[in-house]
């Protein structure tokens, strides 16, 4: 009898040993080896977080709310790995993941939206020598026509909602759209300062960077780590921008931990298209 317990207790042992070996080996499998797109992304829970691997479209916040809900280990981790996307959506993934007070680790990519409202709504953040970090600008840039409605776009009365039937952009005349987009963007801009103030953090974390390529500044504390200045210069070289750990504190994305070397992960930034901005305090 004692024989069979001792037996059955090395069979549960043996069970979670392997469990906890398929765990480890995926969350690296989705660290190192899968890059996101502009796919829609793949959400699951596991083992205590929330996975999110592709890009950011209408419904991902509900799908991400449905994980979290259903999840039999309560998730204390969003693990994002994104090229960014639709910025209502990443507005109100960012408030959930606050609200929640749910870490963010970015092992590969962290773009665009992504980087805008998953990152700095994060209690915790952590990145690796081999994250990249990437912005570009807000509906608070300073361009005329930042975000542009689609024909599935859903609006009443000049808002976003997630589902309605009143009618949709495809029933608008061509003629209307240019004057709903201002509408949506003036929406956007306002719930674009709104989640920022929530969170606690500068609304110019996303506009630093793309005010100072646009005022032409080339100083030299601006340069990226190669020795060539910010901005799309040199063909066109860069895409987006990063800030060092640093600036991004000043900023108030704080409780950053990155697991390598800075100046290696700058280096690694640069190799990908990804240029060294300041911080600012000029709206």
């Amino acid at each position: 009898m004692i024989f069979k317990s001792l037996f059955t207790v090395k069979k549960i042992f043996l069970t979670l040993l392997v469990l906890a070996s398929i765990a480890g080996a995926t969350e690296v499998y989705w660290r190192y080896r899968y890059s996101s797109s502009h796919t829609p992304a793949r959400i699951y829970n596991f083992f205590g977080k929330i996975y999110f691997v592709g890009a950011i479209i209408s419904g991902d916040a509900n799908r991400v709310k449905d994980e979290f809900s259903n999840a039999w280990i309560k998730p204390s981790t969003f693990v994002a790995n994104s090229v960014g996307g639709d910025v209502y959506e990443g507005i109100k993934l960012g408030l959930f993941i606050y609200k929640n007070k749910l870490d963010v680790a970015v092992y590969d990519r962290c773009i665009s939206s992504c980087a805008n409202y998953i990152l700095p709504a994060g209690k915790n953040k952590y990145i690796t020598g081999q994250t990249v970090l990437g912005w570009h600008g807000s509906p608070n840039s300073d361009e005329d026509k930042y975000y542009h409605i689609t024909d599935d776009q859903n609006i009443v009365d000049g808002e976003m909602v997630e589902t309605s039937k009143t009618y949709t952009t495809k029933s608008l005349p061509k003629n209307e759209r240019n004057l709903v987009n201002l509408v949506i963007n003036k929406k956007l801009k306002q719930l674009d300062t709104d989640f920022y103030k929530t969170i606690g953090v500068s609304k110019l974390l996303p506009l630093c960077g793309q005010k100072q390529n646009a005022q032409g500044i080339r100083l030299d504390e601006l340069n990226s780590p190669n020795g060539i200045p910010i901005g799309y210069t040199d063909s066109y070289k860069y895409q987006y921008y990063f800030y060092s750990i640093a600036d991004l504190e000043k900023f108030g994305l704080t409780n950053l931990q990155l697991d390598g070397n800075e100046k290696s992960w700058q280096h690694y930034q640069d190799n990908n298209r990804n240029a060294l901005a300041k911080y600012c305090e000029i709206d």
